[in-house]
């Protein structure tokens, strides 16, 4: 798989910090892959729950079965270095950072998205910026009938 495809086509999504409460900004990428016919596996991550929104669950990356191509991490912004470091180990080639804290928390922000970009440079997990809503292709949802 290129990393293209990893970021516009990937396989199996892992959501790192995905929410079971659909009115929470973690549940909108579940809801929004379900809306839009991802064809793809979706690999819940969230360390206290089994299920959410209907899909199994794991307690961390290095748990859940299988090849990730793409990672959405949606954590809190301390916790997203840990969660790139865990792309890294499990081999997921590109994520997708959907959290704040950063360069737009002032000056301690920034230096959290300086270590941020550095750990993701050694990891060989690509990384969408943080705050990013990232971006997918679905063709298959967008044929008509």
């Amino acid at each position: 798989m290129t990393l293209a495809q990893a970021l516009f086509a990937p396989r199996a999504v892992a959501l790192i910090g995905a929410s079971g409460d659909p009115a929470k900004n973690g549940a909108r990428p579940l809801r929004f892959l379900r809306k839009h016919g991802y064809a793809g596996r979706i690999i819940p991550i969230n360390a206290s729950r089994s299920e959410v929104l209907g899909e199994p669950a794991f307690r961390s990356l290095a748990a859940a079965p299988g090849a990730i191509d793409h990672a959405f991490i949606m954590t809190s912004g301390d916790s997203v270095e840990r969660a790139i470091e865990e792309c890294g180990a499990r081999g997921v080639p590109v994520a997708t950072i959907f959290s704040d804290g950063f360069a737009d928390a002032g000056t301690e922000g920034a230096a959290r998205q300086a270590r941020l970009i550095a750990r993701a440079r050694s990891s060989a997990c690509a990384c969408w910026a943080p705050t990013a809503w990232g971006s997918s292709t679905f063709p298959d949802a967008s044929r008509s009938p």
